[in-house]
């Protein structure tokens, strides 16, 4: 997607604020791969009773109106931006352009810095956002921000699963999304997250006889694959099966069998 879709205007009541992708987008982030999302001063059923046509979310907490993910907040705006600990991630913009940036996060934006003023531990989902944004916007992360992934890389099992998975799917179609699944590795959260994956690392060594190293083309495969969520998915697990089916022949031959049925 490259342009945000319009705001329904029975939204319009309820103080429209434009956050994470949907803000990076006017100030420079990457195209939309998944619904934009929408924070408003509003519970869910004032939502639905003001918006009949919005129906229930990819999560609990959020509905879909329009091509919008909608989620009802309580706290102040700036309150809750306040909270997040990557800046990028800290501000949001409403429809008449006005900002709400608590923490400076399109400064960080357009100097192209990877920011973490908190904790990545405080919420576990935060360790993969981190990054997920540094794959979007084609950012390396400082030895900081590497640091605090690898340490709360041990708590992402307890991570809102929804949330997870939205992270996860940023970071494979981005811009980087190669280097995103190696920094997922050095820091020991792939092998907790998707061991599936993760299982391929190295798998080529264990071998009696020489085959190609399927972590390494699995990532060139990611990498080449359209940018498409379904695509980066496929291409990142096209491979699984291989580590479960492995059988060697005569003449030094390796083989597969089935490993496309088993993976899929």
């Amino acid at each position: 997607m490259h342009r945000l879709p319009p705001i329904p205007s029975s939204l319009v009541p309820f103080d429209p604020l434009l956050v994470g992708t949907a803000a990076r987008f006017a100030f420079g982030g990457s195209s939309l791969h998944q619904r934009p999302t929408l924070w408003v001063t509003a519970d869910n059923d004032a939502i639905r009773a003001a918006c009949p046509d919005a129906t229930p979310g990819d999560d609990p907490a959020h509905l879909h109106l329009g091509g919008w993910r909608i989620r009802a907040v309580e706290a102040p705006y700036a309150e809750l931006l306040a909270q997040r600990p990557i800046t990028l991630d800290a501000f949001g913009q409403r429809p008449n352009g006005e900002l709400i940036d608590p923490q400076g996060g399109v400064a960080d934006l357009r100097a192209r810095r990877l920011v973490v003023r908190g904790h990545l531990t405080t919420n576990p989902a935060d360790v993969v956002d981190a990054l997920a944004l540094a794959s979007e916007l084609a950012l390396t992360p400082p030895k900081a921000v590497m640091e605090q992934v690898a340490e709360g890389a041990g708590n992402t099992l307890r991570a809102d699963r929804h949330r997870l998975r939205r992270a996860l799917t940023r970071l494979l179609v981005g811009q980087r999304p190669s280097e995103a699944l190696q920094w997922m590795s050095d820091t020991g959260v792939l092998q907790l997250v998707l061991p599936e994956a993760a299982a391929m690392i190295g798998f080529h060594r264990s071998s009696r006889f020489h085959h190609k190293d399927v972590w390494a083309h699995t990532c060139q495969v990611v990498k080449q694959a359209v940018p498409r969520i379904t695509v980066r998915w496929a291409a990142l697990l096209h491979d699984v099966g291989k580590v479960y089916t492995r059988s060697f022949g005569p003449k030094r031959t390796v083989h597969f069998l089935l490993h496309d049925e088993l993976g899929a």
